[in-house]
């Protein structure tokens, strides 16, 4: 069972919209429906020093590209 993120969610969304990124209600609504974490298993992206971001897993080991 994952955990409800739709909290995490509106904020994304909400710092999107704020940025100008969500232009169109229907992009908003999708933003707070999809609940990214399944995506990511078995891990996470995790900010780079150069502003990208890396893929690291459940593990501790960069995933592979």
């Amino acid at each position: 069972m994952t955990p409800d993120t739709a909290t995490e969610r509106r904020a994304l969304a909400d710092r999107l919209q704020e940025a100008g990124v969500l232009t169109h209600p229907q992009w908003r609504a999708a933003v707070e429906a999809v609940p990214r974490e399944l995506f990511l298993q078995p891990g996470v992206f995790l900010p780079a020093d150069d502003g990208r971001w890396r893929p690291a897993t459940a593990l501790g080991t960069d995933a592979k590209e």
